[in-house]
């Protein structure tokens, strides 16, 4: 099935195979996204307060999945990476330029 549409593709002009492609990417990529958005709606629009307390008390009542695992992964990540831009930032405002009197 697919081999004859792909070999149809073939006969059609390189402009016209150019833009099935990107069409093609586009809706796998828009799939994707909405796969994504699905699986973090809930965690949106909750405060950091509110999602610590709230991963306390999952993880001492039910065992997590492998997909809040994840999510709790990037998220632990995505604050470490934050708080040390943020170091970073602060530090740079504390440098000292020392000025050559030559």
């Amino acid at each position: 099935m697919f081999t004859k549409h792909i070999n149809n593709l073939r006969n059609k002009s390189e402009s016209y195979r150019h833009t099935f492609a990107i069409s093609v990417s586009l809706f796998v990529t828009i799939i994707i996204f909405v796969i994504w958005v699905s699986v973090m709606k809930n965690n949106l629009f909750i405060s950091p307060q509110n999602t610590a307390t709230e991963n306390v008390n999952v993880a001492s009542t039910v065992e997590s999945s492998p997909i809040q695992s994840l999510k709790n992964g990037v998220g632990r990540l995505m604050d470490t990476l934050l708080e040390n831009a943020t170091n970073f930032t602060e530090s740079l405002g504390k440098v000292e330029y020392i000025r050559d009197t030559e």
